[in-house]
């Protein structure tokens, strides 16, 4: 559901770049409050982001669980967009936190730990998140005037959670066409307990409810609400990518063949699981999640670059543990060795000018390894991209 609401935004976007993308500029910008802490994007990189719904309920203030998890990357170059729906309950390392659930991950250590966890699983570089609340997500689809579907199957589900408190809101949804408001949309498409699909079924529903969405938004009507829409769509969702840029953005979605994956019983990538304080999880099938990881998220100029990867942390072997996440990340890592020194503090990428090239590469291994790149000569290594591994560096790999 969570991917619904920010492609809703992109969607939206559209509206505006038939007008021009300066003119849109404008326009989300008078709309729009401006916005902290983005990370510009220079418009031909992958985009790479994590996108979770959290259910932020009434009073509740600290960080919440992420309800709805997933991996996507939309490329320019290539006209894809890739998606790995990532179940709630998989039971992964946390890093620095330990095993739980992966929908902790966000509650234990904001977007930062989020996106490390996640780069765990999916083994994919990633820069940007969206986060999005529920409760804004009911506004988004009022603004546009609500979204028509054709529920395929009669649903009743007596243990839908309330939204106030942590009591129940029993479900009832008839089989048939309805014109549904935001309130009955987001229960549509967060309802599990009813559905013999389990989460492919909810799946199916949060596919079904974006191109709805999309159908409402090319409505005239749609024209005459936009200050509500970008207004509710602010509210709605916190990212760091540059709202400016997302009329660019919008133009590969529009025309982007779509990829989407799912760690799931049918694909046998995760199974029932209880754990030894008995709680129910899904216990990941690592070597078939990755292999899944890869056929969805595999970048062939990933390793357009040669990489070498030094250990100056003073740990024995770190080099060669993050060398091998990176190789299966699809890096090109021609070299393994010791640092100058032991007791770098921080992880570095260094784009080395004394061999040139490989500006893609670094880029995304700054981001993978939540760092910045720096650029000057490391004349005793022959590799395009130089990573030297620091005391900082806390391994997300999952296996």
């Amino acid at each position: 559901m969570a991917v619904v609401v920010f492609f809703g935004l992109l969607v939206a976007a559209a509206l505006l770049i038939a007008l021009s993308p300066t003119l849109s500029r404008s326009v989300t910008a008078f709309f729009v409050a401006p916005q902290r802490g983005a990370i510009p994007w220079n418009g031909t990189d992958p985009v790479n982001m994590v996108i979770a719904g959290v259910d932020l309920r009434t009073g509740q203030t600290a960080d919440p669980h992420t309800d709805t998890l997933m991996a996507v990357s939309i490329n320019p170059k290539s006209g894809t967009i890739r998606m790995l729906s990532i179940p709630r309950d998989l039971w992964v390392t946390i890093p620095g936190y330990g095993q739980d659930r992966i929908n902790d991950a966000y509650a234990d250590g904001g977007t930062k730990l989020l996106i490390q966890t996640v780069e765990g699983v999916a083994n994919l570089p990633i820069r940007y998140y969206a986060i999005i609340n529920f409760a804004g997500f009911e506004k988004v689809i009022n603004a546009l005037g609500g979204v028509t579907i054709d529920v395929k199957r009669t649903i009743r589900d007596p243990t839908y959670p309330a939204f106030t408190g942590y009591g129940y809101a029993p479900l009832y949804i008839r089989k048939g066409v309805h014109h549904m408001n935001g309130a009955l949309a987001l229960k549509y498409v967060r309802t599990r307990h009813d559905d013999p699909l389990g989460d492919l079924g909810r799946n199916q529903r949060q596919q079904q409810l974006l191109s709805a969405m999309k159908a409402q938004v090319l409505t005239p009507n749609t024209l005459f609400n936009l200050p509500l829409i970008l207004s509710s769509l602010r509210a709605a969702v916190s990212t760091n990518f540059p709202y400016d840029d997302l009329t660019y953005l919008f133009r590969t979605a529009m025309t982007a063949h779509t990829v989407h994956h799912f760690l799931n019983y049918a694909n046998n990538s995760v199974s029932n699981y209880v754990t030894p304080g008995g709680a129910d999880v899904l216990l990941p099938n690592w070597p078939r999640i990755h292999w899944i990881a890869r056929r969805t998220f595999r970048n062939p100029d990933l390793a357009s670059a040669s990489v070498a990867v030094l250990n100056g942390s003073g740990v024995t072997g770190e080099a060669g543990n993050l060398a091998g996440w990176l190789r299966a990340s699809g890096y090109r890592v021609t070299t393994i060795g010791d640092a100058s020194s032991s007791s770098y503090a921080h992880t570095e990428v260094v784009r080395n000018t004394s061999v040139g090239g490989g500006d893609f590469v670094a880029r995304m291994l700054a981001d993978q390894l939540q760092t910045s790149v720096s650029s000057r000569a490391v004349p005793s290594s022959n590799a395009s991209v130089v990573v030297i591994v620091g005391q900082d560096w806390t391994s997300p790999v999952q296996s």
